[in-house]
């Protein structure tokens, strides 16, 4: 029986013990998960940041007016809305697909236009 020697993950010191332990220790096993952790967290909240952004500048559009709002698409990606974060989608009964980001949303009117909406589907 051939032993293969094992390496630990995170410092490459030589590993002892059960042979399906990955770390040397319980210190090396933490900084590893949490470098890789970090990167994720870091993706979810650039994400999240941006669908805050998102709501907050469709419930102020929203509340500026009476109800439901027409407004520039050009007015929403000033303000910093990117239309490629969203939430959910519904489609109505003639077929108009609302995008969401929480419970604010929007139609889409034409190229330049767009209908701001509080969440009708509730």
């Amino acid at each position: 029986m051939i032993i293969e020697k094992r390496y630990c993950k995170k410092c490459n010191e030589p590993i002892y013990g059960r042979s399906d332990k990955v770390f040397c220790d319980d210190g090396c096993r933490n900084a590893y998960n949490n470098i890789h952790r970090k990167e994720t967290n870091d993706c979810v909240v650039k994400i999240y940041k941006q669908l805050r952004l998102n709501r907050k500048i469709l419930e102020k559009i929203y509340t500026g007016g009476v109800g439901n709002v027409r407004v520039p698409r050009n007015k929403m990606l000033k303000l910093g809305y990117n239309f490629l974060y969203l939430t959910n989608f519904q489609v109505d009964y003639k077929g108009d697909q609302y995008e969401y980001c929480f419970d604010y949303g929007y139609l889409v009117l034409d190229k330049d236009w767009v209908l701001v909406v509080k969440d009708m589907f509730e």
